[in-house]
């Protein structure tokens, strides 16, 4: 609020519905499945009875994934997506990595010694 011409969106005019003043709904629906994802860790786990490795590891993947989708990307760090929830960052990576095809050419020799002429 110190810089001149920078002024705090109203309430009205953004996109999101906060549930408990903590959440949004794509918040709360991302919760959910990690939930669920967790449960089913666990009943594996307890039939192999391990649950002490399943719980650790639904604590360590509900920590993980409550820093994804609660926190957002420090504002000064624009060139990184400042401001963006950490989950919008990490879906666009995933994205990039999985679909981004590059089309490499390669030219023989002989077409850059054409090409030279």
């Amino acid at each position: 609020m110190s810089q001149l011409g920078q002024y705090k969106t109203p309430g009205e005019l953004k996109d999101e519905d906060k549930w408990f003043k903590f959440f949004t709904k794509k918040q709360l629906v991302i919760a959910i499945v990690v939930l669920i994802i967790d449960w089913n860790i666990a009943v594996i786990f307890n039939k192999i009875h391990l649950i002490v490795i399943g719980i650790t590891l639904d604590v360590f993947i509900t920590i993980v994934m409550a820093i994804i989708t609660l926190l957002p990307m420090p504002a000064n760090k624009h060139i990184f997506g400042g401001g963006l929830p950490l989950y919008r960052i990490a879906y666009r990576i995933l994205i990039r990595k999985l679909f981004n095809k590059h089309i490499y050419t390669t030219m023989y020799e002989e077409e850059i010694k054409e090409n030279k002429k």
